[in-house]
C-alpha cells in the first residue's frame, strides 16, 4: 500500500498524513497498519503521523505509533499503537482507544445506567438511590463508562466494562469519591507524570531505539514530578513535568 492507497480507502486524517508515505519497509507496515478497519476509523479524525521501527534487521514485525500533529507539525496527542508483519501484510495486534460512534454512546450509557441503579451494592452504598443525581461518561483510555452519582456533597463512582467474551457489561467497581485513598490518589498523578513525560520533544526518537525499560517517578514537590526511563546500566531520557498545569518543564536524554 501507499499514499495514494490510503486516500482510496478514506483513512485520510483532515488534512491527511502529515508526511508523504513511501516504499521503505516502515512505510509499508504504516500503510496496513493505517488501513485496518478500526485504526481507518480513528485516525481519520485527524492529522496524523507515525513511526515504526523492527525489533531487529531479520525480523518481518514492525512495531508503530500514531499520533497527530497541528497545523505546524506540533505533536498533539497520542492516537493508537500496532504491529504489523510484513512477511504476510497482516496486523497482528493493535490498541486504538477511539471515542465512541453517538450510536455506542447512546447503547451503552442505556445499558450502564440500567445496571448501576440496579446493582445490590450501589444500591446499599446510596441508601435512596432515587435521591440521587446522575450522569455518564465513557473513558475511551481506560475503554469503561463511568456513572457519577451525586447527593449533597456525597458522590461515588461506578465504573462499568463490557467483557470480551460473553460481549456482555458488568459493575467493574465503585468509588466513594470523599474518601478516595492516598495511594490511589498517588498512584494517578504518578500515571498522569508519565503521560506527560511522552509529550516531551525527542522522547520517541530515544526510546524507540530500546525493548525494555523500567519508568522510575519521584515527586518533586507539589505538583511536579521527575520521571526517568532507565535500563539496567544506563538512564535513557528523562523528564520534569507539572502535571497541574500540564506541562514539560524539561527533558532531556539521559547520560
Amino acid at each position: 500500500l501507499n499514499n495514494s492507497d490510503i486516500q482510496r480507502q478514506g483513512v485520510m486524517g483532515a488534512d491527511g498524513p502529515v508526511r508523504e508515505l513511501g516504499d521503505s519497509p516502515a512505510d509499508q507496515a504504516i500503510a496496513i497498519a493505517a488501513a485496518d478497519e478500526e485504526m481507518a476509523w480513528h485516525i481519520s479524525h485527524y492529522n496524523w503521523n507515525a513511526d515504526a521501527y523492527q525489533e531487529n534487521e531479520e525480523s518481518t514485525i514492525w512495531t508503530m505509533e500514531f499520533w497527530s500533529e497541528d497545523s505546524v507539525g506540533e505533536y498533539e496527542e497520542w492516537l493508537a499503537w500496532a504491529e504489523v508483519d510484513l512477511a504476510d501484510g497482516s496486523v497482528r495486534d493493535a490498541y486504538v482507544p477511539r471515542e465512541l460512534t453517538a450510536e455506542e454512546f447512546q447503547e451503552g450509557q442505556m445499558i450502564a445506567e440500567a445496571l448501576v441503579l440496579n446493582d445490590i451494592a450501589v444500591q446499599a452504598a446510596v441508601g435512596d438511590i432515587s435521591l440521587w443525581e446522575y450522569d455518564t461518561y465513557y473513558d475511551r483510555w481506560d475503554e469503561a463508562f463511568y456513572v457519577s452519582l451525586w447527593y449533597g456533597l456525597d458522590e461515588i463512582y461506578v465504573s462499568v466494562r463490557l467483557d470480551e467474551e460473553s460481549r456482555s457489561y458488568y459493575v467493574e467497581q465503585i468509588t466513594d469519591a470523599n474518601v478516595l485513598e492516598a495511594a490511589e490518589q498517588a498512584e494517578l498523578e504518578r500515571n498522569q507524570a508519565i503521560e506527560l513525560a511522552w509529550e516531551a520533544e525527542g522522547i520517541w526518537d530515544v526510546l524507540q531505539n530500546y525493548d525494555d525499560w523500567t519508568t522510575y517517578v519521584e515527586n518533586q514537590g507539589g505538583s511536579q514530578y521527575s520521571v526517568a526511563f532507565v535500563t539496567t546500566d544506563a538512564e535513557l531520557f528523562y523528564a520534569i513535568v507539572d502535571i497541574e498545569s500540564w506541562t514539560v518543564l524539561e527533558a532531556g536524554s539521559g547520560s
